[in-house]
């Protein structure tokens, strides 16, 4: 992923990683395929409580502090973004507030809406950097 005149082009993933199996190999993959100096950015969620049980075992394994480091990344910086949670709260509550209609998804996403709020305290929003050595 390098890019002309000696510009490194970043590879973005947005919510994507926690998804993969298994995690960590998915960051070693993107490493592997970033030039020397390329940038990975990324957001995902981690849970705020490693000890709730009401946050599911994907997300419970989420730790890029300690994964983007083992994956051969340095210059690695993870923030949260407790902004971003908060206008995803909104959303969720608009959309469960919404009226229901025969539209099955809109159902759904009231219903993912529902299961969201639910445990919303128990996630961290997380956006993070990190460079290819």
């Amino acid at each position: 992923m390098h890019g002309g005149q000696g510009q490194e082009h970043p590879c973005l993933t947005v919510d994507a990683v926690q998804f993969a199996e298994p995690q960590l190999g998915a960051l070693i993959e993107f490493r592997r395929v970033l030039a020397p100096g390329g940038r990975l950015v990324l957001s995902s969620w981690e849970a705020a409580d490693p000890s709730d049980e009401r946050v599911s075992p994907r997300i419970h394994a989420m730790n890029l502090r300690r994964d983007l480091p083992a994956a051969g990344f340095v210059d690695v910086h993870v923030y949260d973004k407790p902004e971003w949670r908060e206008v995803e709260r909104v959303m969720w509550q608009e959309a469960v507030a919404a009226p229901a209609d025969s539209d099955a998804a809109v159902r759904s996403l009231q219903a993912e809406g529902r299961r969201s709020l639910d445990i919303f305290d128990s996630l961290r929003r997380v956006f993070a950097s990190a460079t290819a050595p």
